[in-house]
């Protein structure tokens, strides 16, 4: 069981340094510039374009993503500390199943930090946006994540009618 445990280990750590050198060798590529930030650009022009925002509506998406971004990447540079941790310590001669468990919770802890912002997120954007809009754009995001809101989908429905309540 034990060496179950460390294969899965070691597999998830050469997952984690896999998307680590990815994002690594990109930041090399292009070192002032986040390789999401032209995708981003686009899909916040095909927001803006699909749900026909004002200006003050813009405006105030561009502070929510601003910050919402900021956290983001200020837990995702945490996340890749603790990974590398989890790394140094798998690799060692007697490694501290402690340790290793209080690491993985860590992460754990953090994933779950992201999604609570990920739902923030989101909830902000509802309170700029109208009931029509706030449709249009659950579907956008329901194109872009179909797998994640397949469920959320029937859900979406009760909470629109408690909120006309």
């Amino acid at each position: 069981m034990k060496k179950k445990f460390i294969y899965l280990i070691v597999v998830i750590t050469l997952i984690n340094l896999t998307a680590l050198g990815t994002i690594l060798y990109q930041r090399w590529l292009k070192p002032g510039q986040s390789p999401c930030a032209p995708m981003q650009a686009s899909r916040f022009e095909h927001v803006k374009h699909e749900l026909a925002l004002t200006s003050n509506q813009i405006e105030r998406f561009e502070e929510i993503r601003r910050d919402f971004h900021s956290r983001i990447d200020s837990l995702n540079q945490t996340l890749e500390g603790i990974n590398h941790q989890l790394l140094q310590e798998i690799w060692t001669p007697q490694p501290r199943d402690a340790h290793v468990d209080s690491l993985i919770h860590e992460i754990s802890r953090i994933q779950l930090e992201s999604q609570h912002l990920v739902i923030s997120h989101f909830y902000q954007f509802k309170e700029v946006l109208t009931p029509e809009q706030w449709k249009k754009f659950y579907g956008i995001v329901a194109e872009r994540f179909p797998g994640r809101m397949r469920n959320f989908g029937s859900r979406q429905q009760e909470y629109s009618n408690k909120d006309k309540q």
